[in-house]
């Protein structure tokens, strides 16, 4: 899994090497395997902030990534399949 987070790397990490968490909104998020299955799309469409969600060889179905795309409108979502 990878995450971009929101906001300034500059002031990013020197908060979180004493571990603090700013910018917490993930906004690119990248999921790869199969353990990824349609029981992930109920906690994915609760990621609001996300802008790019790319899901790589997962088992969420067609129905759910419509879902997906539902809950996501304003999200580019894309599958990326062998």
């Amino acid at each position: 899994m990878t995450v971009d987070w929101q906001g300034p790397a500059w002031l990013r990490r020197p908060a979180e090497a004493i571990g603090v968490r700013i910018f917490h909104r993930a906004t690119k998020l990248s999921l790869e395997g199969p353990a990824y299955t349609d029981s992930a799309v109920e906690h994915l469409s609760q990621l609001n902030d996300l802008k790019s969600l790319t899901l790589q060889r997962t088992q969420i179905s067609d129905q759910g990534l419509q879902r997906l795309r539902q809950a996501l409108p304003l999200c580019r979502i894309e599958r990326a399949q062998p």
